[in-house]
């Protein structure tokens, strides 16, 4: 395509850069920093946003570095390896200011993450046409990789020990993704492939096999939309029957070590040391009032409730899913936990249901994923006597569901971010609010 010349304004949530035609139009590219002049080529074209990646930086960013990945400007994943990290830390809270800046007037700097590579707990790689890769940033060819500098360093081992396996070539054909997942408990890899169709006694043996095609591979399973997920399938000789996973968390604030527990298919953060640490502030916010009640919805395993049902404390643990609530019951039991009540259920059911029955709690914790709460904003104002805690990955669904709160009685008191994805765009972030009235 024709390159073009454009100069960089600022970055945007997303990650990109952005510039303006002379007609007006937005340009938004990848591999872009602000205030350089670059050449470009347009990639896509959706209403009146082009879209495109940066050829050639004709005047950089003091902060401009040379990705140490080698698939950088291939892979879709890391958008912000060409960055110092300094700056990427800068660029985030510039990103919340802007989208905040008509409803909070203070964003605290990033906490920065303990690791800036090798932090991920698990990736997921695409298969297809005899290879096995990340795919290409907004298409759906893969690219092949033999390691991930994001990815804990125990996932690349086994990654490179089994791409060139006869068994890996035989399983890797029938399925259509692959995850590698570290089990900090063990320090070793799970594999889970997903399958396009029910396996067969081959692959259970062949998945045998592999599993002893690396040390640090603990066991295999195989999951599909046509069957129950299968497993553990470990080396022959090997001692393996568990399906879980296991994490010690250290919260500073309450300055206590526990450990939690997650199935396979269950949620955990991908950064745990950085999960440490919003843990032990996420505490912190709630206060040292022992006596306090305490709503946690989409508790999950238990990730902040543990941390919060100190005794004298009466918390609620709300999950959609099965697995993660028969995970938090038993991370409550196992440290010692009893004045704790977890139910399953769809989050707006339950919320409903428990306003209902005159339900209150003095502080609200909310984890919710990407899609947010939308609509929730008014039953939470039942629920909730003094303050809401929203912990959020997707800034522009944040920003929304601020606005919804806000009108609702809220105020905000405290926006603290969180650099849990080093090297993207992404941001995690920790809204503290009160109620007003």
């Amino acid at each position: 395509m024709k390159s073009n010349t454009l100069r960089i304004e600022k970055m945007i949530n997303g990650g990109y850069g952005l510039g303006r035609l002379q007609s007006g139009q937005t340009v938004l590219l990848g591999n872009a920093l602000p205030d350089e002049t670059v050449s470009y080529h347009i990639v896509e074209k959706r209403k009146k946003t082009l879209f495109g990646h940066v050829d050639t930086v004709l005047q950089q960013h003091h902060q401009r570095i040379t990705p140490p990945c080698i698939y950088y400007d291939k892979c879709g994943g890391c958008d912000l390896q060409h960055c110092s990290y300094e700056e990427q830390l800068r660029l985030k809270k510039q990103i919340l200011g802007e989208l905040f800046h008509e409803i909070v007037q203070q964003i605290l700097p990033l906490i920065p993450s303990p690791r800036q590579f090798g932090y991920r707990q698990r990736i997921r790689l695409t298969t297809g046409k005899g290879t096995t890769g990340f795919l290409r940033f907004r298409s759906r060819e893969i690219v092949p990789i033999r390691q991930c500098l994001l990815a804990h360093p125990a996932i690349n081992t086994v990654l490179m020990d089994i791409l060139e396996h006869k068994c890996f070539e035989h399983l890797r054909r029938n399925s259509s993704e692959i995850e590698l997942l570290y089990n900090p408990a063990t320090e070793s890899v799970t594999l889970l492939l997903h399958l396009q169709r029910k396996p067969r006694p081959a692959d259970r043996s062949t998945a045998i096999e592999l599993a002893g095609a690396s040390a640090k591979l603990e066991r295999i399973f195989f999951t599909g939309s046509a069957f129950s997920l299968e497993g553990p399938y470990i080396a022959t000789g090997a001692a393996c029957n568990s399906s879980t996973f296991a994490h010690h968390i250290t919260d500073a604030y309450a300055q206590q070590r526990y450990r939690l527990t997650w199935e396979i298919g269950g949620f955990c953060q991908v950064n745990l040391g950085q999960n440490d640490n919003l843990v032990s502030y996420v505490a912190q916010c709630c206060g040292d009032d022992d006596q306090q009640s305490i709503l946690d919805l989409f508790c999950g395993m238990g990730n902040f409730s543990i941390a919060l049902s100190r005794p004298g404390v009466f918390l609620t643990g709300v999950e959609g899913q099965g697995a993660s609530v028969r995970c938090a019951k038993r991370n409550a039991e196992e440290a010692g936990l009893r004045n704790n009540d977890f139910i399953k259920g769809p989050i707006d059911t339950i919320c409903r249901q428990l306003a209902e029955q005159r339900r209150h709690y003095d502080t609200t914790v909310l984890d919710p994923p990407r899609q947010g709460i939308p609509g929730l904003a008014s039953i939470l104002r039942q629920l909730t006597r003094k303050k809401i805690i929203y912990i959020s990955c997707d800034p522009a669904t944040l920003v929304r569901d601020l606005n919804q709160l806000v009108d609702q009685g809220f105020a905000i008191t405290s926006v603290q971010p969180f650099d849990m994805f080093p090297q993207t765009h992404h941001i995690e972030t920790v809204v503290v609010l009160e109620k007003s009235c």
